[in-house]
C-alpha cells in the first residue's frame, strides 16, 4: 500500500502534555485526600507516606517514557483516593453518630435521675444538681454524675426507680464509669424513637464531615428539640420533615463536594498548561470555590473546554511541527514558513531534493491527529504522464513513510496508517511547477501553495 494514505500522528510532545496533565489532577487529588483524612482523622501518617510515595512513582513513570502505563494508572489512582476518601468519610460518620447516641442516652438518663430525685424530695448538692443539668442539656457528657445521683436514692427509694434506671446505676458503679456506661449502653435494646433518633443522626453526622459542624449545627438543634422533654404533637410530621430536609442537604453536600473536587484537578490541570489564560482561569477557580452551585457548574464548563480547545491546538502544532521535520530530515525541502501555509491553506506541498520533479502533499484537519498524504507530481500540466517515474515515486514514499514511522516511534510517538491504496490505484496529482507557470503567466494555482523551497 504505496498509493495515497491516511495516518493518525502522536507525538512525543503531546504525549507528555497528556501525561503531565493527568499528573497535575493527581497532585490536587492526593492534597484533597489528605486534608480532608486530617481534618476528620481519617488519615495516618503512615498512610499519607505511602500515598506521597505511589505519587512519586507516577512521575518517575513520566522520566521513563512510560507513557501509556501512566495513563492508565494516573486516572485508576484518582478514582481510588476518590473512593477511599469517601470510604473514610462515611466510617467517621459512623463513629460521629455513634457517640452522639452515646451521649444522647446519656442526657435521657440524667434527666431521669434528675426527675426521680425531684420526685423523692432527696436534697441534692447544688454542684451535682448543676452537673446533672449540664449532662442532661447536652453541655456535659460526665456520666460520673448520673452515679453519684443513683447513691442519693435509699433502698426505700430505689423502690420508685425504673428497672431501666436500676441498671444504669449498677452499670456505672464500676472503676471506669464511663467506660461501664457505654458498655451498658451498647447492650440495650432500642425503642422505635431510638431507631428514628440513629437514622437522623447518621444524616446529620454524615453532612458534618463534609461540611463542618458548623453546618450540621441548625439539624443538631432540630433533632435535639425532637427528643427532649415533652413530645411535641406533631412529632410524626416534624420527624418527616427533618428527614426530607436532611436527605437534601447531605445529597446536595455531596453533589457540592464533588463539583469543587473536579474544579481543584481542573485548576491544577489548567496551571499546568502555562498559558495566561489558563493561570487566570484557574486563579477564578480557586477565588470561587466558595460561590453557588450554578457559579461552579459554569466555572467547570468553561475549565473544560479551555483545556480541550488548548491541548488540541498545542497537539495540532506539534503534529505538524513534528511531520515536517521528519520530511526534513529524509530530503524533502521543508521551508520555514510551511508551518504557517498549513494552517493557513489546509495543506501543503514539499518538494523531495533528490526528485523535484515529485514532492508529497499534506494536509487534513491534523487537529483530529489524522493527516492526509500523497504522492504528486510537479511538473507542468502538460507534459505528457511518465507512468514509470509515477509509479517509482510512489515506492519511494512508501518508504519513507516507513521511516517515518520508525523516527516517530524511536522518541515515544506513533504514526499509525488508517488507510492506504495500492501504487497507481489513482493517478498522481500534478502541481504546477513553480517556476515553468511564472514563465507562461500560468495563475491556475495560488501563489501561497508554489512555495516549495
Amino acid at each position: 500500500m504505496s498509493g495515497p494514505k491516511v495516518v493518525r500522528l502522536v507525538t512525543r510532545d503531546e504525549l507528555v502534555s497528556i501525561c503531565e496533565g493527568h499528573l497535575a489532577r493527581l497532585g490536587a487529588a492526593v492534597d484533597e485526600w489528605i486534608k480532608v483524612g486530617r481534618r476528620n482523622d481519617t488519615v495516618t501518617d503512615a498512610e499519607i507516606t505511602a500515598t506521597l510515595a505511589r505519587q512519586e512513582e507516577f512521575r518517575r513513570m513520566l522520566a521513563r517514557d512510560r507513557f501509556n502505563d501512566l495513563q492508565k494508572a494516573v486516572p485508576a489512582e484518582i478514582s481510588f483516593l476518590s473512593a477511599d476518601r469517601e470510604a473514610r468519610l462515611a466510617r467517621a460518620a459512623s463513629a460521629k453518630a455513634e457517640a452522639r447516641s452515646v451521649r444522647r442516652q446519656t442526657e435521657a438518663a440524667a434527666a431521669s435521675v434528675l426527675a426521680a430525685l425531684g420526685r423523692k424530695g432527696v436534697q441534692v448538692p447544688d454542684g451535682l444538681r448543676v452537673a446533672l443539668e449540664d449532662v442532661a442539656s447536652g453541655r456535659s457528657g460526665d456520666a460520673a454524675a448520673i452515679s453519684r445521683a443513683f447513691a442519693l436514692l435509699s433502698d426505700k427509694q430505689e423502690t420508685a426507680v425504673s428497672d431501666h434506671q436500676r441498671r444504669l446505676a449498677d452499670a456505672l458503679k464500676g472503676a471506669d464509669e464511663r467506660q461501664g456506661f457505654n458498655e451498658w449502653m451498647a447492650g440495650q435494646s432500642k425503642n422505635k424513637d431510638d431507631e428514628v433518633f440513629t437514622r437522623l443522626n447518621q444524616r446529620i453526622a454524615e453532612l458534618s464531615v463534609i461540611l463542618g459542624e458548623a453546618a450540621a449545627a441548625e439539624f443538631e438543634n432540630r433533632l435535639r428539640r425532637l427528643f427532649s422533654g415533652e413530645p411535641p404533637s406533631a412529632l410524626s410530621l416534624m420527624i418527616d420533615s427533618l428527614e426530607v430536609d436532611l436527605a437534601k442537604a447531605v445529597s446536595k453536600a455531596k453533589e457540592r463536594a464533588a463539583l469543587q473536587s473536579r474544579l481543584r484537578m481542573l485548576a491544577a490541570e489548567l496551571s499546568q498548561l502555562g498559558s495566561e489564560n489558563c493561570e487566570a482561569l484557574a486563579r477564578s477557580i480557586t477565588e470561587r470555590l466558595g460561590g453557588t452551585s450554578e457559579v461552579l457548574v459554569e466555572l467547570e464548563k468553561e475549565a473544560t473546554l479551555t483545556i480541550g480547545r488548548l491541548r488540541e491546538e498545542e497537539a495540532a502544532k506539534s503534529r505538524r511541527q513534528a511531520l515536517l521535520k521528519g520530511l526534513a530530515d529524509l530530503g524533502y525541502q521543508v521551508a520555514e514558513d510551511m508551518e504557517t501555509a498549513w494552517v493557513r491553506d489546509g495543506k501543503v506541498v514539499i518538494k523531495r531534493a533528490a526528485q523535484p520533479e515529485y514532492g508529497v502533499e499534506v494536509g487534513g484537519k491534523v487537529e483530529s491527529g489524522r493527516v492526509q498524504m500523497r504522492t504528486v507530481a510537479i511538473r507542468n500540466p502538460d507534459t505528457p504522464v511518465d507512468a514509470t517515474g509515477d509509479r517509482d515515486a510512489e515506492t519511494i514514499f512508501c518508504s519513507h513513510v516507513s521511516r517515518l514511522e520508525e523516527k516517530f516511534a524511536e522518541v515515544g510517538g506513533a504514526i499509525v496508517i488508517e488507510r492506504a491504496l495500492p501504487v497507481g490505484a489513482t493517478p498522481l496529482r500534478v502541481i504546477a511547477d513553480a517556476a515553468e507557470t511564472e514563465d507562461k503567466g500560468i495563475q491556475e494555482r495560488s501563489p501561497r501553495q508554489l512555495r516549495l523551497k
